[in-house]
């Protein structure tokens, strides 16, 4: 029997990836303000990916089974569908 424990389930992946993601949501709000000023067709874009980013990885790796986690995942597949559709319809020009 294999015990070593899948990297993908480990706390490394967890709360590294989630160390990695907060900073690129911090930085899209930072560039928020220059681009409304700029009036750029999607000034949002950035923040929106940033949180489908968030919400995906806290609903599907951070939260244990249960109601609450099923409550989590249907909210990151709603805001995953949001997301596509705002950067299909709008590009990522706001996001670069």
């Amino acid at each position: 029997m294999h015990t070593k424990q899948s990297f993908t389930r480990s706390w490394q992946w967890r709360y590294g990836f989630l160390a990695l993601l907060l900073p690129l949501f911090a930085w899209s709000l930072w560039l928020l303000p220059g681009g409304l000023k700029a009036h750029l067709p999607a000034p949002f874009t950035g923040i929106i990916i940033s949180l489908m980013l968030i919400f995906n990885h806290v609903a599907f790796m951070c939260v244990p089974s249960g109601r609450i986690a099923a409550g989590l995942r249907v909210f990151a597949v709603i805001w995953l569908v949001f997301g596509c559709a705002y950067v299909f319809t709008h590009g990522f020009s706001g996001f670069f």
